[in-house]
């Protein structure tokens, strides 16, 4: 039990760790996180530059689009995942309560058929 315990501090200090690492980066989830899907910036006056740089903007921005219809369809899996699952857990709340009820009434059947006995 001595062991146990500073064991657990230490596993919880590197999951903190870890979380504060992982917070550092920031990487957008289903999106790619690369310079070269980026937008460019609009520093110069030419036309031709502004038509080329605007072009690539609309394809990250069409790029990130189709990102987000890829998890939207990943969002309604989930959903009705978590509907499936919440149905199976409350079955099985029921079927634990059912189970629970029965051990209570064999204890109560088992205690009503023992006799009594004092100690004195």
């Amino acid at each position: 039990m001595r062991i146990v315990i500073p064991c657990l501090i230490i596993f919880f200090m590197i999951l903190i760790i870890y979380q504060i690492f992982l917070a550092k980066h920031t990487t957008i989830e289903g999106l790619a996180n690369s310079t070269a899907g980026q937008s460019q910036s609009y520093d110069s006056n030419d036309i031709s530059t502004l038509a080329h740089k605007n072009a690539g903007n609309i394809q990250v921005l069409q790029e990130q689009v189709k990102g987000l219809q890829d998890l939207q369809t990943d969002v309604k899996t989930n959903t009705s995942n978590i509907t499936k699952m919440t149905t199976q857990i409350s079955s099985l709340q029921q079927q634990v309560t059912s189970l629970s009820q029965q051990q209570t009434d064999a204890a109560n059947q088992v205690n009503k058929k023992l006799p009594v006995t004092g100690t004195s």
